[in-house]
């Protein structure tokens, strides 16, 4: 993570603002998406992605800040 301070931040400091989760299976960060029975439904690598870009890709998959 310290590769991606950008991402890093946002992970700190917004994404609790999300009704999501981010996972680091092997180090890498995924942003997992599940259904509401709890199956998961698409994974996401966030490698490479600062935080404006998580942020606009949260909301066009209609997830919004609570």
């Amino acid at each position: 993570m310290n590769k991606l301070p950008e991402l890093k931040k946002f992970l700190r400091d917004e994404i609790d603002s999300y009704p999501v989760e981010v996972v680091f299976p092997g180090g890498d960060p995924q942003l997992v998406i599940m259904d509401n029975e709890g199956n998961e439904i698409e994974e996401i690598s966030l490698v490479n992605m600062k935080g404006d870009e998580l942020a606009a890709l949260l909301e066009k998959k209609g997830f919004n800040k609570y």
